[in-house]
């Protein structure tokens, strides 16, 4: 199987908005090389443009695991996957667990604009957590303006 060939149809399904042909070519690939990432951080936008939060957040956890956070090239798809994984929780109302995935892609994020999204959506997020402090979001915006 070609791997690389493959995950390109699973792209252009994807951008046809066929998610369930992607997704199909994705379980093929990841029978083949279960290692590639690539096919779950596809997987994991897909399961996000079809608001199955609970299968994003599955997708997202099984390709974190895959990352090695010390390596910098890693650094920028781990702050990918933080992300979706907040936005994941987020949708479901664990928005304590949402802030803290938001807050360790910024944490990982190379680019300062990534940064600040992670943030930005952590603020949005803080604000409708039940247990967020004023002291909590002082602390999330003063870490925001560290990236502007």
């Amino acid at each position: 199987m070609n791997v690389e060939k493959n995950y390109s149809r699973a792209v252009k399904q994807y951008k046809s908005k066929n998610y369930n042909d992607a997704l199909k070519i994705l379980d093929k690939i990841k029978r083949y090389a279960p290692s590639f990432r690539r096919t779950y951080m596809l997987e994991v936008d897909i399961y996000k443009e079809l608001n199955n939060y609970v299968k994003e957040i599955d997708a997202a956890e099984k390709v974190l695991l895959m990352f090695n956070l010390n390596d910098p090239k890693e650094k920028y798809l781990a702050t990918n996957a933080f992300w979706f994984l907040g936005h994941a929780l987020s949708q479901l109302s664990l928005n304590e667990e949402a802030v803290k995935n938001f807050r360790t892609a910024a944490k990982y994020a190379t680019e300062n604009n990534s940064a600040l999204k992670a943030l930005q959506s952590a603020i949005y997020v803080g604000c409708y957590t039940e247990c967020f402090s004023a002291a909590d979001m002082r602390a999330l915006y003063d870490e925001y303006k560290k990236y502007l």
